[in-house]
């Protein structure tokens, strides 16, 4: 092959490649016009394989419940005031009697309440019969003249609230549920601030009978 026929086949071939990428060139411009600049993004970053191949990110702890700390019923005062100091619950002291029909009809209609149920499981609670001398001394002790009656106190012995009334299902659960004196007992911190929910005294009759004067020995 002479110097001149290899020049004119080596200028042919460079031809060929010039038209070959100007037609690619071309065509790709127009692929483009086609399509959304996000599309043309993701085809050229984004490949489907690192989707199949990412590593698992941790996932966030999930938060665990706080276990809520339920109360009791115990049989005596003193039991409820020493589980009381040790639990870090209020302790409920509902007073009554064999005598009292208000009594009765708050064993039978209020107390199985499922929403007074609830708020109970906040306290220790402790019926207390006024017939026998010695709880006679507990209810002069808070005050107690009329039974139905119902005394929020703690381990110090402290009345933070007081009433003395048969109440329905609905007035019971709301008269329970005391946040403020919660929080005390959570914090550790039993104020005296607290005599101030509902604090009812014992001078007043409420409307309508709804409750038995207790008989003074």
């Amino acid at each position: 092959m002479t110097n001149k026929t290899l020049f004119l086949f080596i200028a042919a071939m460079f031809a060929i490649l010039v038209v070959f990428a100007s037609y690619n060139y071309k065509h790709s411009k127009e692929l483009a016009a086609d399509k959304p600049s996000e599309q043309i993004w993701d085809e050229q970053i984004w490949d489907d394989s690192w989707d199949k191949n990412k590593p698992d990110l941790p996932k966030a702890p999930e938060k665990q419940p706080i276990e809520k700390k339920k109360g009791s019923v115990v049989a005596s005062y003193e039991r409820a005031v020493e589980l009381s100091a040790k639990e870090g619950i209020p302790v409920l002291l509902i007073f009554g009697n064999n005598h009292c029909k208000y009594c009765k009809t708050m064993e039978k209609e209020v107390y199985p309440n499922k929403q007074v149920k609830d708020m109970l499981d906040n306290y220790i609670v402790c019926k207390i019969n006024t017939g026998s001398r010695k709880n006679a001394q507990v209810a002069k002790k808070f005050g107690v003249e009329y039974v139905p009656a119902f005394v929020i106190t703690n381990s110090k012995e402290e009345k933070l609230k007081f009433e003395q009334k048969s109440m329905n299902s609905e007035s019971f659960s709301k008269w329970l549920d005391n946040p403020s004196i919660y929080d005390q007992f959570k914090e550790g911190n039993k104020k005296d601030s607290a005599k101030q929910d509902d604090d009812r005294s014992t001078e007043e009759e409420p409307s309508g009978r709804s409750r038995t004067r207790i008989e003074q020995e």
